[in-house]
């Protein structure tokens, strides 16, 4: 096992303002190896639970290729945060739940908008856990 950092929570519905909370976690040591510079989220909500439910612990590949359709943790603005499939096109990026609650709906950003409407990809989620507590 590899201690990886953890910092702290991603919103999976409403992007939330990211908290830190700079501890480390235990992965499997061929998991670090193949993404050393991984750190760990722990997701709350439920717009992505048919994929991950509230409560898990993924793990954020900072390095990893963008690839349209994959899940990933971004940044919306300067501090709210979200873990969504995201898909690039041309001119905008759109960030796609996957629940199995119909209230979330898919946002489209434009990749010229700046500051409060603006999407930082991350990284992508390269694997996740339930955590020893999960479900208490």
């Amino acid at each position: 096992m590899v201690q990886v950092p953890f910092y702290g929570a991603i919103a999976a519905g409403t992007p939330i303002e990211m908290m830190d909370v700079d501890e480390t976690m235990p992965i499997p040591g061929h998991i670090y190896n193949a993404y050393p510079d991984s750190f760990l989220l722990r997701v709350s909500g439920e717009s992505m639970n048919r994929c991950i439910p509230d409560g898990c612990i993924a793990l954020i590949d900072p390095d990893a290729e963008w690839v349209s359709g994959k899940i990933y943790a971004v940044r919306v603005g300067e501090t709210d945060a979200t873990v969504k499939i995201v898909n690039f096109h041309k001119s905008s990026v759109e960030l796609v739940p996957n629940s199995y609650d119909p209230r979330f709906k898919k946002k489209k950003y434009s990749a010229a908008e700046n500051g409060n409407d603006s999407v930082h990809i991350l990284g992508r989620v390269v694997w996740f856990f339930a955590p020893f507590n999960f479900g208490k």
